[in-house]
């Protein structure tokens, strides 16, 4: 115990290897550690987590590296603070909302996977090119993910009609609260189900074989 306040005293209490990183903002290092499995929630002495070390730094890679990892951020340490506490605190915006807004979607999902490859044209919005999260067919036939189709309104002063991306006729505002087009979103699921499922046999094989190797 003596020592442990030693080490909070001198501000050396971040010897944990992912704290560490979460200080120095080593994306590297902090990527490696999560894949190896390091505990995201390891607290040190003063119950501060990774992403609230990373948080209070401004490290936004990092932050959203950790949030990818499934990192909570409602933890909080022994003074009751939150990561969001340390970004606003430590005045760190881009942070404060990145930690505020962030879910799993399903790009987040594929991004945590590191999928770069096409997505399926079906499962695509015309407005972001992403996979769709929450897709809606509106009143000129054309499916959209919700969020980006309430970007283009609000791109536009948010009026009570806008023009159709790919057709040109008129889209009703009301149309942003259609309802979820099922069908859609349960392939979307059924396509990063798959994509998760390939990403960690990739990953067994490559614990399994260890790094390739060039041979002379």
């Amino acid at each position: 115990m003596a020592f442990r306040k030693f080490l909070t005293l001198f501000g050396i209490e971040d010897t944990n290897a992912l704290l560490k990183a979460a200080k120095t903002g080593d994306l590297q290092g902090m990527n490696t550690l999560l894949e190896a499995g390091e505990n995201i929630e390891t607290q040190n002495t003063k119950g501060k987590t990774a992403l609230m070390i990373a948080a209070s730094k401004g490290h936004i890679d990092i932050v959203d590296l950790l949030l990818l990892h499934g990192a909570n951020k409602e933890s909080k340490d022994k003074n009751g603070h939150t990561a969001m506490t340390y970004a606003r605190k430590n005045r760190h915006n881009n942070v404060l909302e990145l930690i505020q807004h962030f879910k799993m979607s399903f790009n987040n999902r594929l991004r945590k996977i590191h999928y770069t490859d096409e997505i399926p044209i079906l499962l695509q919005c015309p407005i972001s090119l992403s996979l769709m999260d929450d897709p809606i067919t509106v009143s000129s036939g054309i499916t959209y993910d919700r969020e980006s189709l309430k970007s283009v309104f609000a791109s536009r002063g948010n009026p009570e009609c806008v023009p159709c991306p790919i057709t040109r006729l008129m889209i009703a505002k009301f149309e942003l609260e259609n309802r979820t087009a099922v069908t859609i979103k349960t392939l979307a699921e059924e396509f990063v189900v798959e994509k998760e499922k390939e990403a960690a046999e990739n990953k067994k094989i490559r614990q399994m074989h260890g790094p390739v190797t060039n041979q002379m």
